[in-house]
């Protein structure tokens, strides 16, 4: 499916796999057939590990921008310029006291609903 090494963990949510790649490519793997859903094209190399959260997929790139992709289609919803390469995986704070990131065991989550 990719051209070139994955740096970053897979991770998997709703029976899809996300992968970056240092292809600059951020791949969606449909878990069942193992079919290509969809890539998005960055320009840089990606290292960090995607994170799905609410119906988007949020990833780093080298290329300096911190991107949010649709995740049933792959189109862009955003990108946020950073000053420099992204090399760590995004995390979220939901405004909850509930924090998601990916990581080596896939999703995770973290904090406590007093």
């Amino acid at each position: 499916m990719t051209s070139s090494q994955i740096n970053g963990s897979p991770i998997i949510s709703n029976q899809v796999v996300y992968i970056g790649s240092y292809d600059y490519n951020l791949y969606a793997i449909n878990l069942i057939n193992g079919k290509k859903k969809w890539n998005f094209a960055t320009k840089g190399l990606i290292k960090s590990s995607p994170l799905p959260y609410n119906g988007r997929v949020y990833v780093g790139s080298y290329d300096g921008y911190l991107y949010s992709v649709d995740s049933a289609d792959g189109t862009l919803k955003w990108s946020f310029k950073i000053n420099g390469n992204i090399q760590c995986s995004p995390a979220i704070d939901d405004y909850t006291n509930r924090q998601y990131n990916s990581g080596i065991s896939g999703f995770n989550t973290s904090g406590n609903n007093n």
